[in-house]
């Protein structure tokens, strides 16, 4: 009897739970339908969020800027300007409608052109940016001839023979007989000879061999060229033998290149002085946490924390200035209250927000300002200013602030990795927060004793670790796996064992290490440092060992990432049901992901190699020792581990001879790829491809084109890397030019 009247409350209980729930969905269902058929419910909720509008002005402006970024042609100033003159005269004239007639579908029309001016003005933005860091670039291989220049950047890199080898940012005066108004305004150098004596402002003479700067090693993949496009680097190249630092003959520099120099010199004398103290991994990783500085870090010590999902704690971003400056706002804070002159006389709080801010600003030159510590320093300086206003500190409008200075600033970074999983990260964790904290108000306050006190508050730490984890993990992770093709599989695992040693620990021995500095006491605070960090290095190297650690999947297509994008900022920005209509491009951008497959060839970008994907999903590549950077490229888009072996040819993919290698494919018809010039005439009869590093000869040309597809050295100039994948009947054939268009950063 007893059983059965638990059965009955059990059953009572399942029941009226499913009932509230149907209930609840049915009426976001219904909510979501009245915004979706009537404009009238649609204006109603736009109203309702009339607090959220201006989210939305960073993601319309950053929309604005991918459109720029994928025209195939550039575009002029005039052209770029004329969206932003239609869409303003549009919105004017539809506020004008609206004082006479207000009508649901009047509002919509306006609010869709402020979106558009929005989104125009990014578009305009961007080109404007594009045309104010226009410089010349080298345009073919130049050298060995005589290079000099000023000194900007100067940093050890660590190679894979464990052999140190120096990087050189230059700004030259003087390159080979290149005139000076085509004298790029900065080109970047390895030197490999011993060049620990050079600092940032030296000026150097060396004979070196430049190059211009590389296209994508795919279509679709990472283009270098543009990052270094806006960057104003012009070319890249090697120094033969080291280095001489000369007398400057050129004029004092003006006040902005002194200061450059200036914070250049220091990043570099506090680097060397924190990896004189901390010796090996750990003093490499404390350089990148105080300044910003990666390149000296043993490349499988930065391989163990891209595996294990924890690189994020090598770029300085929101965690490291939050902790610093937070650090420095208590600190501060606490001795101006244990000041009895300062404590009844001046507004303590304020006054440490002042100092944090300073300690934030100088972290934020320390660190070399890259994009996510730009958007952390925006975000903690509106969080000290709304201090000293009395205002609530951090909230979406602080992320939407952040997003649009950045953008403004440096429209290009909204294509970057580091500006996506940044921001997605937070916005993410605000609107999951918002919802949590809206909810716990409802349910009201309990009151605790000590023990349990004491007990709630470890648990929230460790529960909000966890789920602060898995929050900014599942809001990265896409954006990780698009870029680099790899899944950390206990990236949520790794943060919930090394954050807490990390907030112990490192961060706060990082704020003592740059107080300490000045005096020559920061090895105080340095060794600390050096025992989380090789404490780090221990945990990591051991997750990274687990079997299936890290995963590789083939490349993602736009679509899915666009889709994905699309929904989960729905989601995120607005807190009305409609909400919900998020999820439909959510599912939908993941519903495309299983469609995605790698191409079944790939062809280097000057044409020295060619590699294919056989069903078993092996790459065979025909010569293994040649392009070992596009190699790895054409594993991680196939979703294979870039350190698998490949197999070699041996008449699998491709049959040989000495004038020639041909593949037929499964469709039937035939890719060759000609090994000597003698064989072109005879591969064009035959062949639907032919492959070569050579040119093919002119009196062929127009004969071969008429049936046959030609990639051969001019083809490859002028387009770049290619793929072919095999259809039914066709091949389908893609270059790197039908992605990146022919813009200012692809035209050499």
């Amino acid at each position: 009897m007893v059983a059965q009247d638990a059965s009955l409350l059990v059953y009572q209980g399942v029941m009226n739970f499913g009932k509230r729930a149907f209930c609840r969905v049915r009426a976001l269902v219904l909510d979501v339908w009245d915004c979706i058929h009537s404009p009238a419910a649609l204006t109603r909720t736009l109203f309702l969020e009339q607090a959220r509008w201006v989210l939305w002005v960073p993601v319309a402006f950053a929309a604005g800027v991918v459109f720029y970024f994928a025209a195939p042609t550039e575009p002029s100033l005039r052209v770029s300007g004329l969206p932003l003159v239609a869409s303003a005269s549009l919105s004017i004239l539809c506020l004008a409608r609206l004082r006479s007639k207000n009508s649901p579908q009047t509002v919509l029309w306006l609010c869709g052109a402020l979106l558009t001016v929005c989104c125009s003005a990014g578009f305009l933005t961007t080109k404007i940016r594009t045309e104010i860091v226009r410089a010349p670039v080298i345009e073919r291989k130049m050298g060995p001839l005589d290079v000099v220049g000023t000194i900007e950047e100067v940093w050890p890199q660590s190679n894979e023979n464990s052999k140190m080898s120096w990087r050189l940012t230059l700004r030259p005066s003087q390159i080979g007989r290149l005139e000076k108004e085509k004298l790029p305004r900065r080109v970047r150098l390895t030197v490999r000879s011993d060049a620990q004596e050079l600092r940032p402002g030296d000026m150097v003479r060396m004979r070196a061999i430049l190059m211009p700067l590389p296209g994508p090693a795919i279509p679709n993949g990472f283009d270098y060229a543009r990052t270094a496009w806006f960057d104003r680097i012009g070319g890249l190249g090697f120094a033969l033998g080291k280095p001489h630092v000369i007398p400057s003959q050129s004029p004092q520099a003006g006040l902005h290149n002194q200061f450059v120099t200036s914070i250049a010199n220091l990043r570099y004398n506090i680097s060397e002085q924190i990896q004189s103290t901390i010796a090996g991994p750990a003093g490499a990783v404390a350089s990148a946490l105080v300044v910003g500085v990666r390149h000296s870090i043993p490349p499988d010590t930065a391989e163990a924390f891209r595996a294990t999902g924890m690189a994020h704690l090598l770029a300085i971003s929101g965690l490291h200035m939050a902790m610093v400056a937070g650090l420095a706002y208590f600190v501060f804070r606490l001795g101006l209250t244990l000041i009895p002159a300062f404590a009844l006389r001046l507004p303590v709080r304020k006054w440490a927000a002042i100092l944090g801010l300073l300690t934030a600003t100088a972290y934020l030159l320390l660190s070399g300002a890259s994009v996510s510590t730009q958007r952390a320093y925006i975000m903690i300086s509106l969080v000290f200013l709304a201090v000293l206003n009395d205002r609530q500190a951090i909230s979406m409008r602080t992320v939407a602030a952040a997003a649009f200075v950045v953008l403004l600033v440096s429209p290009e970074s909204a294509i970057e990795v580091g500006f996506q999983m940044s921001f997605a990260a937070v916005v993410a964790l605000i609107a999951v927060y918002e919802t949590w904290q809206y909810r716990a108000a409802r349910v009201g306050t309990q009151e605790y004793g000590l023990i349990a006190n004491i007990g709630r508050k470890i648990f929230l730490y460790f529960g909000g670790v966890a789920v602060t984890s898995i929050i900014a993990g599942l809001a990265t992770g896409f954006f990780a796996t698009y870029h680099f093709n790899r899944i950390a599989t206990f990236g949520v695992a790794s943060n919930l064992i090394v954050m807490p040693l990390v907030s112990v620990f490192i961060m706060p021995a990082i704020f003592w290490a740059l107080i300490l500095l000045p005096f020559g006491l920061e090895q105080f605070a340095l060794k600390p440092m050096e025992l989380g960090i090789n404490s780090v290095i221990g945990l990591i190297s051991e997750i990274q060992s687990w079997p299936g650690a890290e995963q590789y999947v083939p490349q993602w297509p736009k679509a899915s990432l666009s889709a994905i994008v699309i929904g989960g900022l729905w989601l995120a920005l607005w807190r009305q049901p409609w909400r919900l209509l998020g999820l439909a491009p959510l599912i939908l951008g993941y519903a495309i992901l299983p469609f995605a497959t790698p191409p079944d060839i790939f062809i280097e970008r000057d044409g020295k190699n060619i590699g294919m994907l056989t069903k078993r999903g092996d790459l065979v590549i025909l010569f293994e020792n040649r392009s070992r950077f596009a190699q790895e490229s054409w594993k991680r888009s196939s979703g294979i581990h870039p350190d698998a072996s490949v197999r070699p040819n041996q008449d699998e993919a491709f049959s040989c001879d000495v004038l020639a290698c041909v593949a037929r494919l499964p469709n039937g018809q035939l890719v060759s790829y000609v090994l000597d010039r003698r064989a072109f005439e005879e591969e064009c009869v035959r062949s639907d491809v032919v492959v070569s590093e050579f040119y093919l000869p002119r009196r062929l040309r127009s004969r071969c084109e008429r049936h046959t597809y030609i990639i051969d050295r001019r083809t490859l100039q002028e387009r770049g890397a290619h793929t072919i994948t095999i259809e039914a009947e066709t091949l389908d054939i893609k270059s790197a030019l039908d992605h990146r268009g022919r813009r200012p950063w692809s035209e050499f």
